[in-house]
């Protein structure tokens, strides 16, 4: 942390170096003077938190990889999955368009560190089958 650059009037504070989702204090003493040679007339504290650092896994458990699609499959067909964070997976979304566009799966355990995940699919009737997935993890702020 640069806690003694002085730019006019204002201390910057520059974090570096810490943790992911823990909570931080930092208090300004009263030995703070701005450039007149003036003291703060008392300690000024503030916290924060910093945010989730980690990025979700989801992984497809079905169908399986390589596994053919076609007019025999159940249709609905039911896409599944699992995912893991290190905080907490908060959602699940899926895309059976190769990313255009995006729709929530059900997920079961969320929020939470490992979880599965389901959606249900309508198969096209063009036969073109690109699906996608993508987890989003928690992110608490106070």
């Amino acid at each position: 942390m640069d806690k003694n650059i002085m730019q006019r009037s204002q201390a910057i504070f520059t974090p570096s170096g810490q943790a992911g989702t823990t909570a931080y204090t930092v208090t300004v003493g009263t030995g703070v003077k701005d450039t007149a040679g003036n003291s703060i007339g008392a300690n000024y504290s503030f916290s924060y938190t910093t945010a989730d650092a980690g990025i979700p896994t989801s992984t497809i458990t079905n169908p399986a990889n390589g596994a053919a699609l076609n007019s025999a499959s159940a249709n609905p067909f039911t896409i599944s999955g699992s995912a893991t964070d290190n905080v907490a997976v908060s959602s699940i979304q899926v895309s059976t368009n190769g990313g255009t566009t995006w729709n929530a799966a059900t997920c079961t355990g969320c929020p939470g560190t490992n979880v599965t995940w389901t959606f249900s699919w309508t198969l096209p009737a063009d036969g073109k089958l690109h699906d996608k997935e993508q987890g989003y993890g928690f992110v608490e702020q106070r």
